[in-house]
C-alpha cells in the first residue's frame, strides 16, 4: 500500500512537472513570437524609411540631372557664342589688314 501511495505521489508530481514545462514552453513561444513580430515591425518600418528616402533621392537625382542638363545647354549656347564671337573677330582683323594694306599702297 506504501509503493501504491508513493507511486500515485510520483505520478501526480510527474504530471505537475509535466503541465510546468507545457505552461513553461507555451510561455518561451509567446516570448518568442512576440519577439518576431516587434522585430518584424521595426524591419517593416526600417523598410517604409528606405523607401520614402529612395523616393527623395531619385527626385534629387532627377532635379539634379534636369539642372546639368540646363547648364550643358548654357555651355554649349556659350561656347558656340565665342566660337562666333573669335571668327567675327578674325574675319574683322583680316578686314582691317586689308584696308590697312590698300591704305599704304
Amino acid at each position: 500500500q506504501k509503493l501504491t501511495s508513493d507511486l500515485s505521489r510520483s505520478e501526480k508530481a510527474l504530471a505537475e512537472v509535466r503541465e510546468e514545462l507545457c505552461h513553461s514552453q507555451k510561455k518561451v513561444i509567446s516570448v518568442r513570437a512576440e519577439a518576431a513580430l516587434e522585430e518584424e515591425n521595426k524591419l517593416s518600418a526600417i523598410r517604409s524609411r528606405l523607401e520614402s528616402e529612395k523616393g527623395i533621392l531619385e527626385a534629387d537625382n532627377k532635379d539634379l540631372r534636369d539642372e546639368l542638363s540646363k547648364l550643358t545647354q548654357v555651355v554649349e549656347k556659350s561656347s558656340a557664342s565665342f566660337e562666333q564671337h573669335k571668327k567675327d573677330l578674325h574675319l574683322e582683323e583680316k578686314k582691317r589688314e586689308r584696308e590697312l594694306a590698300r591704305r599704304w599702297e
